[in-house]
């Protein structure tokens, strides 16, 4: 981003970051109508739809006994953030049970999966469950972005500094020396997935 410095002595740094993450990857298995419903607000959630639990940030079995062992343990391996099973509470324990796995790992299965709303129509059930991914994501961090660090004259640059907000951190390069009132260039490297919009309003010490 190029910012025009238009004060011609003294002045501040700001920064605003504001991020911009991938959609994240929703696997649902199954095409029962709980699935279904589940894909239809996903989507309209900003969830992307995908098929591969190894790189999934939220892994829903919803196929009523078919392939559910090895999407589990695949799931479980990847670490995903939310894994749920739709399944009554006996055959989820029973389904968790043949997986092989220690119960460190399996107690990791949410069955039956969804916050417990009522829910009793495919729709409300899969409401239940977004909900539920939702409330297990990552929490920010709530740490204030850091005061950013100014040269001294006209010629000074700028320190590398780490920002952070909302649970991203990212990489302020140097500023290049310039003059007062030229055009000043501020590269962002995020150091977290996605990219980040930055307002800089620049006036050189």
């Amino acid at each position: 981003m190029t910012v025009h410095n238009p004060c011609l002595s003294g002045g501040t740094v700001e920064i605003f970051l504001e991020p911009v993450r991938p959609a994240p990857l929703l696997v649902i298995v199954g095409d029962t109508p709980i699935a279904r419903s589940l894909a239809n607000l996903g989507t309209s959630m900003g969830y992307e739809l995908g098929d591969d639990p190894t790189n999934a940030t939220a892994v829903v079995v919803a196929s009523h006994g078919r392939d559910e062992e090895d999407i589990l343990r695949n799931a479980l391996n990847a670490d995903a953030e939310y894994i749920g099973l739709v399944a009554s509470r006996k055959r989820g324990v029973a389904v968790l049970g043949s997986l092989g796995m220690c119960t460190s790992h399996t107690s990791r299965v949410h069955t039956p999966p969804g916050l417990d709303i009522g829910a009793t129509t495919p729709d409300e059930i899969a409401l239940s469950i977004l909900a539920e991914i939702v409330s297990c994501r990552p929490r920010p961090t709530g740490r204030p972005i850091v005061e950013s660090q100014r040269g001294a004259g006209a010629q000074g640059s700028m320190q590398p500094e780490t920002i952070g907000v909302d649970g991203v951190s990212a990489v302020v390069d140097p500023f290049p020396s310039a003059e007062e009132g030229a055009q000043v260039i501020v590269p962002v490297t995020m150091g977290s997935k996605g990219t980040a919009r930055v307002s800089v309003p620049v006036s050189l010490d």
